[in-house]
């Protein structure tokens, strides 16, 4: 296939002006990865402390969430299956009987609150 001298010329400056643009973005693409990397830390950390001070004033545990960088080699798929497990996370013999959830021999559920209407 044969393109015109203009035509090639029209690609390669076009070409150019794109390489010059993505090099002028890579300085902002760095600096944002770090801001969200510093949200992500401060996040975490304010999170903590917040179910730290509901823990103290209000004797109520309250599981903190962790703003992770995402890890890159895990499949979409295998993503959504390890994260699924810490939405269910078992609160302990005692705050279970605390909360009045219970188990029967055959392991299902029963609840021992009473509730009222």
């Amino acid at each position: 296939m044969w393109i015109s001298k203009i035509e090639y010329q029209r690609i390669l400056t076009e070409r150019d002006e794109a390489v010059g643009f993505a090099k002028a973005l890579e300085p902002r693409v760095i600096a944002m990865e770090a801001a969200a990397d510093w949200m992500r830390v401060r996040v975490t950390q304010i999170d903590h402390e917040r179910g730290a001070l509901i823990q103290k004033y209000l004797g109520v545990s309250v599981p903190a969430i962790r703003f992770e960088e995402e890890d890159r080699s895990r499949t979409p798929v295998s993503h959504i299956i390890n994260d699924a497990g810490q939405l269910f996370s078992d609160v302990g013999d005692n705050e279970a009987a605390r909360m009045g959830i219970g188990w029967d021999d055959e392991g299902n559920f029963v609840s021992t609150k009473v509730v009222t209407s």
